[in-house]
C-alpha cells in the first residue's frame, strides 16, 4: 500500500491510500507533526468519502502515485468495499493504539 502526500480540502488535510493495483483504498484525514502526528481514517460508507474519493486531489494523488505524475489518468478505480473496510477498521484500530 502506498500513501499520498497532504491535500488540503476544506481547510483539512487528507492522505489517500492506494493498493498494489492502484486502487484507493482508504482516506485518511492528518493533523499535527512528528509526536504529535495524528492520523484518522474516514469512514467508507460516509459521504465525506465519497466527496473526497471523487475530488480532483484524489485523482491528482493517483496520478502523482502510479505515474510519478507524468501521465494523467482521468478516472480512478476505488477497491471494493470489503478491502475499504477491512483498510479503515485496520487504521482505526492503529490509531486508538497510538492514543
Amino acid at each position: 500500500m502506498s500513501k499520498s502526500k497532504k491535500y488540503e480540502i476544506d481547510g483539512k488535510n487528507y492522505y489517500f491510500s492506494f493498493d498494489k493495483n492502484s486502487k484507493l483504498n482508504g482516506i485518511s484525514e492528518v493533523s499535527g507533526s512528528g509526536s504529535q502526528f495524528r492520523e484518522t481514517p474516514v469512514n467508507p460508507s460516509t459521504t465525506l468519502f465519497e466527496t473526497l474519493s471523487t475530488s480532483d486531489d484524489a485523482l491528482d494523488a493517483l496520478n502523482v502515485n502510479k505515474f510519478k505524475g507524468a501521465t494523467t489518468q482521468t478516472a480512478m478505480e476505488i477497491a471494493s468495499s470489503e478491502e475499504l473496510n477491512q483498510n479503515y477498521e485496520q487504521k482505526l484500530k492503529n490509531a486508538k493504539m497510538k492514543n
